[in-house]
């Protein structure tokens, strides 16, 4: 699926606030690599109406306890009001994805969400 006319400006909004380019993967995705953040992706769901917001890290060891803390990350966030999902990617990425209402996501709550996305991350030590 592809983005809104107002999500993609959203995006592209953002990458121009971190002097990036906005530039889509040939299934309409945006991704974005951080050094310390790791990689950020913005993906349209399957219906076209959400937009789900994902942070991967690569831990340098990880081991089952770390596995146990992030797995315990996911469910309802109060600080977002949503839910955190999180999984385990082929490559051994930790990945954690909040879900928008494509109306919802602006640059701000794009801004909260890579923040806390982050967090989840940092409190897991990955």
């Amino acid at each position: 699926m592809q983005f809104s006319s107002l999500t993609l400006q959203t995006i592209e909004n953002f990458a121009a606030s971190m002097n990036l380019s906005a530039v889509p993967a040939p299934d309409q995705s945006f991704t974005f690599e951080f050094s310390r953040t790791g990689s950020l992706s913005l993906m349209s769901a399957d219906d076209g109406r959400r937009v789900l917001v994902s942070l991967a890290r690569l831990p340098l060891r990880a081991d089952a306890e770390m596995e146990l803390r992030f797995f315990q990350k996911a469910g309802f966030d109060p600080n977002m009001r949503k839910f955190i999902h999180a999984g385990l990617a082929p490559d051994g990425n930790f990945i954690c994805v909040l879900s928008f209402d494509e109306a919802e996501l602006d640059l701000p709550s794009l801004d909260r969400a890579i923040s806390r996305l982050a967090a989840v991350h940092d409190e897991c030590g990955i």
